[in-house]
């Protein structure tokens, strides 16, 4: 807007561009540094070449660096272009008709292992108990309902399951996500709700 038709606008009028300009400015950027976007190449990069199924290793990222950098910032912008790909690719919700959330965000602290990590993930997801017991009662329970061709992991067919003691304690959080509907014993489904959660 030019000085003169600045000067013109009407106190309300002024007041308001005076409040956009400066709502705009406290939530300016972020700005595609050439750092930026040499990052998010990198992040391409292993992103598209994980698309392997199985038992194969996948690449990941770590992005290390001083604070006030913009590590976080350049990785929620990564993240947000990623999220929006995968939604134009794969749609809003799952074959099951579920709520698809190819990303979430989940802090880690510098000490961080497996197990903390895969905790974090299921408290994103809201599903509590011990990890490898869940996951070893989820996986069987889909096993047994292919075989036995249920389209649905029902109590009935956890409950002749056979566990360990973690995953007995994982049975009623698990419930739970069963009967809100978001496990189901397909491959596609299970990896898609795992991602989705994740």
């Amino acid at each position: 807007m030019s000085r003169a038709a600045l000067d013109a606008l009407s106190p309300d009028a002024k007041a308001e561009h005076d409040r956009a300009r400066r709502v705009w400015h406290a939530n300016i950027g972020p700005l595609r540094t050439p750092q930026m976007a040499a990052l998010h190449d990198d992040l391409w990069d292993i992103v598209e070449t994980n698309q392997q199924d199985g038992d194969k290793a996948k690449g990941a990222a770590a992005i290390d660096g001083y604070p006030g950098l913009g590590k976080t910032t350049a990785t929620l912008v990564f993240a947000r272009e990623f999220h929006r790909r995968q939604i134009t690719e794969e749609g809003r919700s799952t074959p099951g008709g579920h709520e698809h959330l190819p990303v979430c965000w989940i802090g880690l602290g510098a000490n961080t292992t497996i197990k903390g990590l895969n905790q974090t993930i299921l408290d994103f997801a809201r599903t509590t108990g011990h990890i490898g017991s869940l996951m070893t009662l989820i996986s069987r329970g889909a096993g047994r309902a292919i075989r036995h061709g249920q389209e649905r992991l029902t109590r009935d067919l956890l409950d002749r399951v056979k566990a360990d003691e973690g995953a007995e304690q994982s049975r009623a959080p698990l419930q739970a996500a069963l009967d809100a509907g978001r496990l189901t014993p397909h491959h596609r489904a299970l990896r898609t709700t795992a991602s989705a959660d994740a």
